[in-house]
């Protein structure tokens, strides 16, 4: 497909079946399989995990300690199974397909 000549709802529409990462606007991260969209350009998506940051708890600032607990500065994701949802086009800020290596390979064979 030669994206100079795709207009977005056609590349969209290519992608359906497909897994994809959804970001939106709040910072929360959507993983699951592009099912349809609509003139919108809303997506639905199946099979879906929800990730974002944990909410950080204000620092006790009478317990005197100057660096915050382990737990608030972990780097970890709260994350959480659906069975499917709907994303607004309008909160939409990237959509990523995810692949493997193993199905790139079937598309770029190496040259030996």
């Amino acid at each position: 497909m030669d994206l100079e000549d795709t207009s977005p709802r056609d590349f969209l529409g290519s992608l359906i079946n497909k897994q994809l990462r959804v970001e939106i606007q709040d910072g929360r991260y959507f993983h699951g399989q592009l099912k349809c969209t609509d003139p919108d350009m809303n997506i639905v998506l199946s099979n879906v995990y929800e990730h974002q940051k944990p909410q950080s708890k204000p620092l006790d600032a009478s317990s005197g300690d100057a660096s915050p607990p382990l737990e608030q500065t972990s780097p970890d994701l709260e994350h959480r199974a659906l069975r499917s949802v709907v994303i607004p086009g309008e909160h939409i800020v990237k959509i990523e397909l995810e692949e493997f290596a193993s199905q790139r390979r079937h598309k770029f064979p190496a040259i030996i």
